[in-house]
């Protein structure tokens, strides 16, 4: 599995969730499998990653029975995030993340 820096991993999660929808894709978002396959870290890292990006408005989580996370999508906020790094950098110190 490659080595991601946290701040590397928030990054694609971002990146991932934000390209456009596949034909077929749910309404949920991105699925957590697809995510998981997308970036190889451990499901832990993924976790806690995707919880810091939820708890600062930047996605929406999906829970289904009481599991962490099914689902995933990138909310205006964390588009904006993308979209404008110089703008955000001070607080979000991963949109510089290479």
């Amino acid at each position: 599995m490659p080595s991601y820096t946290e701040d590397e991993i928030r990054l694609r999660i971002l990146q991932l969730l934000a390209k456009p929808p596949r034909k077929g894709a749910s309404v949920w978002g991105v699925h957590r499998s697809i995510i998981r396959e997308a970036i190889p870290v451990p499901e832990r890292d993924l976790d806690i990653n995707i919880s810091y990006l939820a708890r600062n408005g930047l996605v929406k989580l999906v829970q289904v029975h009481g599991a962490d996370w099914l689902w995933a999508r990138i909310t205006q906020v964390g588009l904006d995030v993308l979209q404008n790094p110089a703008r955000y950098e001070d607080r979000y110190s991963f949109v510089t993340a290479k």
